[in-house]
């Protein structure tokens, strides 16, 4: 059975949110295919969704702690206003947004994930020397401890496509 939008005590449903959100392959949520076809928001959902950088970061934390389609749809919404009045070259059509940007980017990563394979196998990077998507944590080369990124406080790691594992051991 489809999932519906859920709506929040005292939030009124957006109109975009309310058919189910399902693939074609019946699951519901299935990606970002599961928000192609959403229709262009309305004023009420423009004003709830706001545009700033703050409502989207607002929108996708809660999402990724609810897990309720509703705020992917609001947050959706805010990157789409933002990008009205902030971009240079801003995409006006909605639909074309949605494809461009959240569909089309899903689909290029799954195209690189599939070339990336691929690439292992014909030029046979494979055994214990490859090591493939290796996080390798940066330090400074002065003191040799680890760097930590100012804004978050956390380690800094950075992610290699492939090397020879004999080079870091």
């Amino acid at each position: 059975m489809a999932a519906t939008v859920g709506q929040r005590p005292g939030t009124p449903e957006p109109a975009l949110a309310r058919r189910p959100l399902t693939c074609r392959c019946g699951q519901t949520l299935c990606g970002s295919k599961a928000f192609d076809g959403l229709e262009p928001p309305t004023d009420e959902m423009k004003r709830l969704a706001g545009k700033t950088d703050a409502d989207i970061r607002k929108w996708k934390s809660t999402y990724e702690s609810t897990g309720n389609a509703k705020y992917r749809v609001l947050e959706i919404c805010a990157r789409y206003d933002n990008q009205l009045a902030t971009g240079s070259q801003p995409v006006r059509d909605f639909s074309r947004r949605l494809d461009i940007k959240l569909i089309g980017d899903e689909t290029n990563r799954l195209k690189g994930d599939g070339f990336e394979a691929k690439a292992v196998r014909d030029f046979k990077l494979v055994g214990p020397d490859w090591l493939w998507q290796k996080e390798v944590q940066v330090r400074d080369p002065k003191t040799g401890k680890p760097v930590v990124a100012p804004r978050t406080g956390k380690p800094v790691f950075r992610r290699y496509d492939a090397h020879a594992a004999a080079v870091h051991r």
